[in-house]
């Protein structure tokens, strides 16, 4: 597996933990959005933003969403910073990896 990234990537995006939770939670649970935000206090916008991929989540969201349906605590932000990781080495990864390692890493 390449560490870099370049713009000539032609791999398929990867999918916002917001699609994953739509089609395995709302979806297949038959949860309304309006539900969700009814029984947790999450705005609407904020959970529609997450389930559209055009927002990002904190801790109280987590635990709230996550409560609501059975998540263990940071599971909901464990999913957003993988995300954003693999993103960010799309994005920027010729200029991450030309960046000098000062310390080796431990093995």
């Amino acid at each position: 597996m390449s560490r870099s990234t370049t713009s000539t990537d032609h791999r398929l995006p990867d999918l916002y933990p917001g699609a994953d939770m739509r089609a395995d939670l709302f979806d297949a649970k038959g949860v309304t959005v309006e539900e969700a935000v009814a029984a947790t206090g999450v705005t609407e916008a904020a959970l529609n933003g997450f389930l559209n991929g055009t927002a990002r989540i904190d801790a109280d969201f987590d635990l709230r969403i996550g409560r609501f349906f059975g998540l263990s605590p940071g599971y909901l932000l464990r999913l957003q910073n993988s995300y954003d990781l693999i993103e960010a080495r799309r994005r920027n990864g010729a200029a991450i990896d030309a960046i000098p390692e000062r310390f080796a890493r431990a093995a």
